[in-house]
């Protein structure tokens, strides 16, 4: 009885995750909202650079953070979007196109950092002590890199995201 309820819950918990990802995987139906032209070409970019569909789904993120995105081991481009944001389509489509701007950096080779494990510093390994910064630094290099491109689509008006890191760590003194 326990090995078909096992099997039963893993065949279900399987056709969810295609579900979901088949639903995420249209250019122009993208987490169940119409990307415009602009961000379905963005969408497209990154399919054909990565060879994969982009695989998306709505989680709960961090207070702080609205989205997420990373090609994954295998290769995958992935969305992340906080499931707050489902009945909120102006921010959703907002944070969207944020995250496939950080993606499309991506696939293109835009340079990132990431420590070694096996690297120390005084407080101990690089990528426990000092990978937060490196990333910090990068988020905001890459927000004012396609800040533009979210003005020119009209996003920064719903939820400025390439900005408010620059400002936030001016306020902080860096």
């Amino acid at each position: 009885m326990r090995k078909n309820f096992a099997v039963i819950t893993f065949s279900l918990s399987l056709s969810l995750t295609i579900c979901t990802f088949t639903f995420a995987q249209s250019s122009n139906d993208f987490l169940g909202i119409k990307l415009r032209p602009e961000i379905q070409k963005i969408v497209k970019e990154i399919e054909r650079q990565a060879g994969e569909k982009i695989y998306a789904e709505f989680v709960r993120q961090e207070d702080f953070q609205f989205g997420s995105s990373f090609i994954s081991g295998r290769g995958v481009p992935v969305v992340l979007i906080d499931f707050r944001l489902k009945n909120d389509e102006q921010k959703l489509k907002a944070v969207i196109a944020h995250e496939l701007l950080h993606l499309r950096l991506r696939v293109n080779n835009y340079p990132t950092f990431l420590f070694s494990s096996t690297v120390q510093t005084a407080q101990g390994r690089a990528i426990d002590a000092e990978q937060s910064n490196v990333n910090d630094l990068t988020g905001i290099i890459e927000h004012w890199i396609f800040k533009p491109e979210m003005k020119k689509f009209g996003l920064s008006a719903f939820i400025n995201l390439a900005g408010d890191t620059a400002r936030s760590s001016k306020q902080r003194k860096g």
